[in-house]
């Protein structure tokens, strides 16, 4: 295997495991009607833990438990 051939390899594996920021949409904003994502690297250290959801359109912020 040559260099260029492990970088891409493992370049592709890299990017296919790395975490997704931004989940699929999940439900409308309440203040424009876009559709509000649920931010997958954050999880507040509340009890129970919360989401951080925000519009794709707007930028409305709301924290959930699920």
């Amino acid at each position: 295997m040559t260099k260029e051939e492990y970088i891409n390899q493992n370049s592709i594996l890299f990017f296919n495991n790395y975490p997704k920021e931004w989940s699929e949409p999940k439900y409308q904003c309440e203040k424009c009607g876009g559709n509000m994502r649920r931010n997958e690297m954050i999880v507040c250290a509340s009890n129970p833990p919360m989401f951080q959801y925000q519009c794709d359109t707007c930028g409305h912020v709301d924290y959930l438990n699920f």
